[in-house]
């Protein structure tokens, strides 16, 4: 635009110039997806995009300004966006006006955020900015007609978590493990596949990353933030997974949430048997 203290001159408005770039980059993404790029292939090419300087000060804000425009393109690619999405979140120095934009962003695709976090979470790294700031979308809007359906089902995965060997500190050793894994094998009558198996009539998600099982603390923190009846089958699946594993982990988290939720009778009376497991 035109510098008023300079005839002749022009000057560079931040923002539009953020806006602008935004806009180039969701294009550019959206064109790496039709030629065929893999989720890995797209993260190398968003990281080569910021160089030379990946770490000029605008980063964070023109990848903002892109998962901005992606959002609000109806029928932009599924793929492009969830990069975008994934980029961001492992940036660091995100400003309030972002950050508050982006916790709103889960009312248009809550699908997209529970698998990115869940991505963020398995990778073992230090995301824990990403985490609190997708936690903080989830607990917000988790009774938002968009958004209800998508956690409540994220939720009752990720209480259903099991692993093989059990919990990290009841096998110490490598005795420990085979000792853990058969004690499972023998409660439930046969070894876990590393898959999805239905134990009591619930789905049960065999998993074997360290990381992702605190996702199960996660579930417990959304249940507590509101109406407990719509996660008593999350409840269900937590007392079903913790007795396959042969210790209740977050006992005190799930008697906190009964006791204290106003709708707790009604919502809980219907699972008691399985919760007395």
């Amino acid at each position: 635009m035109p510098d008023p203290g300079r005839l002749g001159y022009f000057r560079v408005e931040r923002n539009r110039l953020v806006f602008g770039l935004g806009l180039l980059l969701k294009e550019q993404v959206s064109e790496w997806v039709d030629r065929g790029d893999t989720r890995e292939q797209l993260d190398d090419g968003l990281v080569a995009w910021f160089e030379p300087d990946p770490a000029m000060d605008l980063k964070v804000e023109v990848a903002g300004a892109a998962l901005f425009h992606a959002y609000s393109q109806v029928g932009y690619p599924f793929a492009a966006r969830r990069a975008l999405l994934g980029y961001w979140l492992r940036q660091r120095n995100w400003s309030d006006s972002s950050q508050a934009a982006f916790v709103d962003y889960i009312l248009r695709i809550p699908e997209d955020f529970v698998q990115e976090l869940e991505l963020l979470w398995a990778s073992g790294k230090d995301y824990s900015a990403a985490e609190d700031l997708l936690a903080k979308a989830f607990l917000r809007h988790r009774d938002a007609p968009s958004v209800r359906p998508i956690i409540i089902g994220a939720v009752e995965r990720w209480l259903g978590f099991v692993h093989p060997a059990g919990l990290p500190f009841l096998r110490s050793s490598p005795e420990g493990v085979q000792q853990s894994r058969s004690e499972i094998a023998s409660r439930i009558g046969r070894t876990l596949p590393n898959d999805t198996v239905v134990i009591a009539g619930e789905s049960i998600v065999v998993i074997e990353e360290e990381s992702i099982f605190r996702l199960r603390r996660l579930g417990l923190l959304i249940i507590s933030a509101g109406n407990v009846h719509p996660f008593v089958n999350s409840i269900k699946r937590w007392a079903i997974s913790s007795a396959i594993m042969g210790f209740a982990a977050e006992q005190e988290v799930v008697n906190w949430i009964i006791r204290l939720a106003p709708d707790s009778c009604a919502s809980v009376n219907s699972i008691w048997p399985t919760l007395m497991l």
